[in-house]
């Protein structure tokens, strides 16, 4: 399951490419157009919710625009001491 692979984040399940990447060098996905059960959302949703208070996530990034500029910028939890 997803909670045994260290590579995947619930919190942080999206993709990210290279902006200069050629686009034909992107994966071919097969995206699910299905409805996702309420009660299966509610469950991502609370175990989202615990893995950030929890610390457990990596962050997240995101290109926004800075001072005029596109930047890539990585979002974390603050620790606490």
């Amino acid at each position: 399951m997803a909670e045994n692979n260290e590579d995947y984040d619930l919190v942080n399940d999206h993709l990210s490419f290279r902006i200069d990447e050629n686009p034909s060098n992107y994966p071919k996905l097969t995206i699910n157009t299905l409805p996702v059960p309420d009660e299966v959302l509610r469950y991502v949703l609370t175990e989202q919710q615990k893995a950030i208070l929890e610390g457990r996530t990596k962050g997240f990034s995101m290109r926004t625009l800075l001072r005029g500029e596109v930047k890539r910028i990585t979002v974390k939890r603050k620790q606490r001491n």
